[in-house]
């Protein structure tokens, strides 16, 4: 929840400040700040052309970019300044930064040192994915956002600046709050629903976030991994099978859809559901009645049905889709880059409950009062412009080594800011970020330590489709449950 802020901000680049508009514009985020580190994720916005200055302050403080939370169903509040960003070594008037028609134009004014996508320079155009490190105080990503952010559909969603909501999702940007809003809208539809979203995107934590927000609530979840039914077996597992069938003695099974009568059933990787079983499957999304095995008396049960898939559509069964008339896309974490420091903070405090005397020196209470993380600006930068394929698993592994071989009181980066590191390999595992091409036999293997001999998660670790993932464990001699 935030602040309410009542002006309005310009439509386009260089428009008049006094217009609201969905259009997205050039605008820089705080992504990591020394001394404030509560204000990561705040926005500045510049109007028209002219030159903004980022510092710590003078008394021209009208001439300051204006960094501050933007919170749904609300427009950043050009008179109402925040405070500059402070930090013990920054400048009055640290960096001069205004919009041209190319980008946000940047020159180094003050003495900090200054990198741009991790480079030494004074002088730069920004253009969205860019970063600006000001070395030892604050990082900020130049982006393209509305200045005026859609409402947020729910009040069950509402939650603090930069924590976690609800149903888990970290982040205040535009893709996380268009998440939530398509979680919204599915819980309170009637249809069943296809999610959709790369490996290690959430897609599970959005089928949960669908049950725990609709009517069914308080009715049971049940998951099934699609891609694991056979045949032989898939008819039992789904639809339950009688006392003494096929043998006597033979225990009466409940079924996957009987165990979610009143609840939700998701259905993983549903593109991996053997083709023979589909319509089976179809006949009691479309009839709400099955048949257990053994049995002639068909029952009528009340599911909904949630889907996910890492596949593209044109891959699935059509009357499948046509089943599945409601979508929710998972963004990837590539398409919500400001949202990555929130996250790692979010992955360090879960990690510091598990083990909190190696997290003990790394965490500390921050000036506005919350717990945070000690990291350097170099870590953040490294992995907000890292491609990282494997979405928030394989930021969370990236992150967890670099933790792993910290020293001292901060997580820091080896390869640039420890001179007795061997280099970014020894921290970062080759295997969530492959080369293009196929991946060697130990990037495969490490993905498989990584996942702890689960060839499946390897696979969402590795970036690869899991049967793709199996054809390269067997041309290299591997096999599940491979760790050394």
């Amino acid at each position: 929840m935030c602040p309410d802020h009542d002006a309005t901000y310009p439509d386009a680049d260089t428009c008049d400040p006094r217009d609201a508009s969905p259009i997205p514009v050039l605008a820089l985020v705080v992504l990591w700040s020394a001394a404030e580190p509560h204000r990561v994720g705040e926005i500045a916005f510049l109007p028209g052309s002219d030159w903004w200055f980022i510092g710590r302050g003078d008394e021209k403080i009208e001439e300051f970019a204006n960094f501050t939370q933007q919170c749904p169903g609300q427009t950043v509040d050009d008179g109402r300044r925040a405070p500059c960003l402070r930090g013990k070594s920054m400048s009055a008037r640290q960096v001069a930064v205004r919009v041209n028609g190319v980008g946000i134009e940047m020159k180094q004014v003050g003495t900090c040192l200054t990198l741009v996508n991790g480079e030494d320079r004074s002088v730069a155009t920004l253009t969205p994915g860019d970063t600006i490190l000001i070395r030892g105080v604050a990082l900020l990503l130049c982006i393209r956002r509305p200045r005026t952010l859609p409402a947020l559909d729910a009040r069950e969603l509402e939650h603090l600046f930069g924590e976690r909501d609800l149903v888990g999702i970290v982040g205040e940007s535009l893709a996380a709050l268009t998440l939530r809003n398509a979680l919204v809208a599915a819980a309170r539809s009637p249809y069943d629903v296809l999610v959709l979203g790369g490996s290690g995107s959430g897609k599970e934590m959005a089928a949960a976030a669908i049950h725990l927000l609709s009517a069914r609530k308080l009715g049971p979840y049940i998951t099934a991994s699609a891609a694991v039914f056979t045949s032989t077996l898939a008819e039992s597992k789904l639809f339950g099978q009688a006392q003494n069938y096929p043998n006597p003695g033979t225990p009466a099974r409940k079924g996957l859809f009987s165990a979610a009568d009143g609840g939700t059933l998701l259905l993983d990787e549903i593109g991996d559901c053997p083709a023979e079983i589909q319509p089976y499957l179809l006949r009691v999304m479309e009839t709400g009645e099955l048949t257990p095995l053994g049995e002639s008396i068909a029952r009528h049960i009340d599911v909904r049905v949630v889907a996910a898939t890492n596949r593209e559509l044109h891959l699935l069964r059509q009357e499948l889709l046509m089943r599945l008339k409601k979508r929710v896309r998972v963004p990837a974490l590539s398409e919500r880059r400001e949202d990555i420091p929130l996250i790692l903070r979010y992955l360090a405090l879960q990690r510091a409950l598990v083990e909190p005397e190696l997290m003990k020196p790394f965490m500390y209470t921050g000036p506005s009062g919350r717990t945070e993380v000690r990291m350097s600006g170099r870590v953040v930068d490294f992995l907000v412009r890292h491609p990282l394929t494997g979405n928030v698993r394989e930021l969370e592994i990236l992150f967890d080594g670099l933790i792993s071989n910290s020293r001292g009181n901060e997580v820091r980066l080896p390869s640039t800011e420890d001179p007795a590191s061997a280099g970014p390999s020894s921290v970062v595992p080759e295997s969530v970020a492959p080369a293009s091409g196929k991946p060697t036999r130990q990037q495969a293997l490490q993905a498989l330590k990584s996942a702890n001999g689960n060839a499946q998660e390897a696979a969402e670790i590795i970036g690869m489709h899991r049967s793709s993932f199996y054809r390269l464990m067997k041309d290299y001699g591997l096999k599940p449950g491979s760790v050394g």
